[in-house]
C-alpha cells in the first residue's frame, strides 16, 4: 500500500528542498517541480511508513499527480473523470443565487439533489442533471461549498478512480469544501505543456469557510480579529487498491 499525506499552509517543502512563497510564476512552477518528485517517489515505491510533508497553495499540483499518475499538465485529470466516485460527508451544500455563485444564505439539504454525495456517486451522474438542476445550471457543473459534518479533523471526502483502484482521502478541521469540477478549464488554454484542456478534465476540492461567510452571520465565523492565530489542517491521503 502507497500512501503520501499532504498538509496544506504557507510555502512547499520535500525533503531536503525547502521553498517559501515568492511570485506567482515561481510558486506555480514549484509546485509543479513538486508534482514531478511525488511520482519519482511513487515509482520507487513510497509505503505507509514514508511519509511526505508537502505544504504549498498549488495543492492541485499534487492531486493531479497521485489520482491521475501524470504530470503533464495543472490539474490535468483523463477524460475517464466522469467515472471517478466522489463521497463528501456533508448533509446539506450552500445554495447559491446565479451565475456568479453567489451564496443565498441557504444550507440546503443533500437529499434528492445531485448533490448528495454522503455515498459514492460518479462524478458523471451528477453532471447528467446539468440542464435540469438549477444550482448545476448556475455553477455549469458542480462550484458548489459543501458543509461538512462533525467538528475537528475528521473525515471529509473520498475520490476512487476505478480503472487503477487510487483513492484519495481528504481529512480537514475546517468547516466545509468547496467541490469544483473543472467547468470552466477551457478558459486558461493553452495551459502546461502547450496542452489545450478541456471541460470537466479535472476537479478541485479547497477546504475553507463558506465563500461570503462575512455577509452571513449564520455561517460559520471566518474573521480573524487582532491577537487571534490562524491554523488549521488539511490531509490528502492517497492509496492503491
Amino acid at each position: 500500500m502507497k500512501t503520501i499525506v499532504m498538509a496544506e499552509a504557507l510555502g512547499l517543502m520535500l525533503p531536503g528542498t525547502a521553498l517559501m512563497p515568492a511570485t506567482a510564476p515561481e510558486l506555480k512552477q514549484a509546485a509543479y517541480d513538486a508534482g514531478a518528485q511525488l511520482m519519482k517517489l511513487v515509482e520507487a515505491g513510497v509505503t505507509a511508513g514514508d511519509i511526505v510533508d508537502m505544504r504549498s497553495f498549488e495543492n492541485a499540483i499534487m492531486v493531479h499527480a497521485a489520482i491521475s499518475g501524470s504530470t503533464n499538465a495543472l490539474m490535468h485529470i483523463p477524460a475517464i473523470a466522469h467515472e471517478f466516485g466522489f463521497e463528501i460527508d456533508a448533509d446539506t451544500f450552500t445554495a447559491v443565487s446565479d451565475k456568479k455563485c453567489i451564496p443565498t444564505g441557504e444550507m440546503r439539504p443533500v437529499g434528492g439533489t445531485p448533490f448528495d454525495l454522503r455515498e459514492p456517486k460518479r462524478m458523471g451522474d451528477g453532471m447528467a442533471l446539468t440542464d435540469k438542476d438549477e444550482q448545476l445550471t448556475y455553477g455549469n457543473g458542480y462550484d458548489h461549498n459543501f458543509n461538512l459534518n462533525g467538528e475537528g479533523l475528521r473525515f471529509a471526502v473520498e475520490v476512487s478512480e476505478p480503472t487503477t483502484g487510487r483513492v484519495m482521502q481528504v481529512y480537514t478541521d475546517m468547516p466545509a469544501v468547496q467541490f469544483y469540477a473543472g467547468n470552466g478549464l477551457e478558459s486558461v488554454n493553452p495551459g502546461s505543456c502547450g496542452r489545450n484542456y478541456h471541460k470537466h478534465e479535472g476537479f478541485c476540492l479547497e477546504t475553507q469557510y463558506a465563500p461570503d461567510s462575512i455577509n452571513h452571520p449564520e455561517f460559520p465565523d471566518s474573521v480573524l480579529r487582532a491577537g487571534e492565530k490562524y491554523d488549521f489542517v488539511t490531509i490528502f491521503t492517497f492509496d492503491a487498491e
